[in-house]
């Protein structure tokens, strides 16, 4: 159901599912599993920190120490 979305990285554990939303906005997203029959007990919406990002451009860390 989350694919027919159009999310991707969707792993799948017994009792959670993660995706990556992208563009999908995340209102669609429960009201398409409440639709289908799926219960939804909790939905979070999960952003990396500002570090991450920077590492994840830089490739490096930046220190504060002095």
């Amino acid at each position: 159901m989350l694919a027919a979305l159009g999310l991707t990285d969707v792993p799948a554990t017994r009792r959670r599912r993660r995706a990556r939303l992208d563009s999908v906005a995340p209102e669609k997203v429960v009201a398409a599993l409440v639709q289908d029959g799926i219960p939804v007990r909790g939905f979070a919406v999960e952003a990396p920190s500002l570090e991450d990002v920077f590492l994840g451009l830089t490739g490096k860390g930046f220190d504060v120490s002095g």
